[in-house]
């Protein structure tokens, strides 16, 4: 926490990616490899989110968070025929992920048994492109992102259930706003489960 106070709570870090999945490969029919892309990039994201608490049962908060890339992913190539070689880096775009939602304590309940909270939470969360990822080129081939800069809008409705004081249930649905390339999925409902271990 940067600053707690009574009424307003700031916080930041900084989240690191690290590369888990397996490469990118591709092969001809005959098995001979065409293509390969190293998952290497390491991304570092900076952030900083707040909450403010204008009544005991009203709340708002707010996250701010930038995406960057360390260091490019390797491709290779067989552009002639010869196996694979070395034909550049590909580096994803810088992203900036804007957040901010309101919540109520529409019930909420001094006891530990049973229902304690209903927590109902509209939230929105825009993820912007700061810039757009780059190509690598190699004889014939071309390889990386076409689509150019993105920015995405989803909006998230939903409630929480807390239980004994310890437990929260969460419950939304979350959509887009906006079509095309803006509208990266129809919808989808989310299901989470907490509980707070300890005195």
């Amino acid at each position: 926490l940067l600053h707690n106070g009574p009424r307003l709570a700031v916080s930041g870090g900084m989240g690191i990616v690290l590369p888990t999945a397996s490469d990118i490969t591709a092969k001809f029919a005959d098995g001979t490899p065409l293509m390969n892309i190293s998952n290497d990039a390491v991304r570092l994201q900076p952030f900083l989110g707040g909450m403010f608490t204008p009544s005991e049962r009203l709340f708002v908060h707010g996250f701010l968070q930038c995406d960057v890339e360390t260091a490019g992913n390797t491709v290779r190539l067989n552009a002639a025929g010869n196996g694979l070689q070395r034909a550049g880096t590909i580096t994803d775009g810088t992203n900036l992920f804007v957040d901010a939602g309101v919540g109520y304590w529409l019930y909420k309940s001094q006891g530990t048994r049973g229902v304690t909270g209903i927590i109902p939470t509209v939230e929105i969360h825009q993820n912007i492109a700061l810039g757009g990822s780059d190509v690598v080129n190699a004889g014939p081939f071309t390889v990386g992102n076409f689509a150019g800069r993105s920015s995405v809008t989803n909006v998230v409705a939903g409630s929480t259930i807390e239980f004994n004081q310890r437990s929260h249930l969460t419950a939304a649905y979350v959509g887009p706003i906006g079509g095309g390339s803006a509208r990266a999925f129809d919808g989808g409902v989310q299901l989470m489960f907490n509980h707070f271990f300890g005195p």
